[in-house]
C-alpha cells in the first residue's frame, strides 16, 4: 500500500525539461505542465481517498514535571466538548481557537502538517477534528499515522491510542468506523516530542454517501 502511494506520488511530482547551450552544459531546467500541478494534486487526494477537510486547534502543553514529553496522558478540552465556538488556554497560556483547514492546506501527499500553523513546538499535542456526514449507518476503514503517538475518538468514544515512533509510514494503522446516520465527529490527537508534528489520514475505499463537511 505505501508503495502504491509513492508511486501515485511520482506521478504529479513536476517533470522538468532540460536545456542545452552549445558546448552541451546544462542552460535552464523549465518544469514542464506545471499548470497541472494542483490538478495532479486533486487527484492523488480522489484516488486515495484523502480526507481534506478539519477543524485543528492547538498546541497544548504536553510536558511532565521531569520536562520531558507526557505522552497521550494529559486530557484537554477537546477530548471532553467539541465546541467549535470555543478557546482555550493552550501552550505558554496563550489562548487557542478552532481554526478550518481545507485540502489546499495540506500537504501535497496528505500530511497534515501543524508546522505551517504553529510552528515547531516539542512536547505538544494538537488536535483536529474531521466531520462526517453519512446518508445511512455504514462502516468504513481508516487508514492513518503519525510521527508520534496518536489517539482517535469517533462521537466521543475511543477507538485507538497508539504511541509512536519518529519514523512515520503511512497507513501504519487501519481503523474500522461504525457511522451512525447523520453527523459523525471523528477527533484526532497527535503527540510531539521533537520531531514535525502532523498526521496522514485517508479512507481505504471511497465512502459511499458520507459526505466529509
Amino acid at each position: 500500500m505505501v508503495g502504491e502511494m509513492l508511486k501515485a506520488t511520482r506521478k504529479w511530482l513536476p517533470k522538468y525539461r532540460t536545456e542545452f547551450d552549445s558546448k552541451n552544459k546544462v542552460k535552464s531546467l523549465k518544469i514542464e505542465d506545471f499548470s497541472s500541478f494542483e490538478e495532479r494534486k486533486e487527484k492523488l487526494f480522489e484516488e486515495f481517498n484523502i480526507i481534506d477537510k478539519y477543524y485543528i486547534i492547538g498546541p497544548f502543553d504536553n510536558r511532565s514535571s521531569e520536562r520531558r514529553s507526557s505522552g497521550l496522558t494529559i486530557s484537554n478540552p477537546p477530548e471532553q466538548e467539541i465546541d467549535l465556538s470555543a478557546s482555550y488556554k493552550g501552550r505558554a497560556k496563550k489562548v487557542v481557537k478552532w481554526k478550518r483547514i481545507t485540502r489546499k492546506d495540506i500537504d501535497n501527499d496528505g500530511l497534515v502538517s501543524f508546522v505551517k500553523f504553529y510552528g515547531f513546538d516539542k512536547f505538544t499535542v494538537v488536535y483536529a477534528l474531521a466531520v462526517l456526514e453519512a446518508a445511512q449507518e455504514c462502516r468504513i476503514k481508516l487508514l492513518t499515522s503519525s510521527y508520534y503517538g496518536m489517539t482517535l475518538w469517533l462521537n466521543g468514544k475511543q477507538i485507538l491510542n497508539k504511541e509512536g515512533e519518529q519514523n512515520i509510514v503511512r497507513d501504519r494503522y487501519a481503523v474500522d468506523l461504525l457511522l451512525k446516520q447523520g453527523r459523525n465527529e471523528l477527533l484526532i490527537k497527535v503527540d510531539n516530542k521533537d520531531s514535525v508534528p502532523g498526521f496522514y489520514a485517508r479512507f481505504e475505499e471511497k465512502p459511499a454517501r458520507v459526505r466529509i463537511i
